[in-house]
């Protein structure tokens, strides 16, 4: 009997053992799938400095505030593919100028009527809380232009297209909450030069 006694004793630590294991297992197998894969949502306030060419010289700069919304997807920690859309929450000061054609002789109000774009996003996790990346992709959109001064209020449209780069890097406050900060130059076409530097929110799912 005290034999018996024994071996039921060993085989239930065991069990007890196997099964703390197994759970442990899983939940790490949980908490690597949250951390390594799924879509996300968020949202960029940028800073933006955009210049446009008023004349076959001179640049002229504006300094408008962009937010913009995100979706992207994560297929494991080191790569992702997400999408933009946005527009300005105010617009930009375009101060006169005495020099080129009769754009530069006036102040102007800039604005982003929108900007949307897709983009590979490549991450080098340094450890649990933070995150490096960078970004490449392609960015289209839309820049009105007001002259108050001239001829009561006359708005150009200038739609634009260009390859887009940046970084940033990404703070993991929680396995689903992320701030960050990023650089990205959006447009850098001979008629548009654009970059801003963006405060950044996502949750993942």
């Amino acid at each position: 009997m005290k034999k018996y006694l024994i071996l039921l004793a060993a085989l239930t630590t065991l069990s007890t053992h196997v099964m703390a294991k197994t759970d442990k297992v899983k939940a790490t197998e949980v908490e690597n799938k949250g951390a390594e894969g799924g879509f996300y949502i968020g949202a960029m306030l940028t800073t933006a400095t955009i210049e446009f060419k008023a004349s076959s010289k001179l640049y002229r700069e504006g300094d408008p505030t962009v937010l913009t919304g995100v979706v992207g997807y994560e297929f494991n920690k080191y790569f992702a593919v997400e999408g933009r859309y946005g527009g300005s929450v105010s617009d930009g000061d375009v101060p006169e100028d005495s020099e080129g054609w009769w754009i530069t002789y006036y102040p102007a109000k800039m604005k982003v009527d929108n900007v949307k774009g897709v983009y590979a996003k490549l991450s080098w996790p340094i450890n649990e809380k933070i995150t490096p990346y960078a970004i490449v992709g392609r960015t289209s959109g839309e820049l009105s232009f007001t002259y108050p001064g001239y001829n009561n209020h006359v708005t150009e449209k200038e739609p634009e297209s260009s390859t887009s780069y940046g970084a940033g890097v990404n703070l993991n406050v929680n396995k689903h909450l992320r701030l960050g900060v990023e650089y990205t130059k959006y447009f850098n076409i001979e008629e548009l030069r654009a970059s801003g530097l963006s405060f950044v929110a996502s949750i993942k799912f």
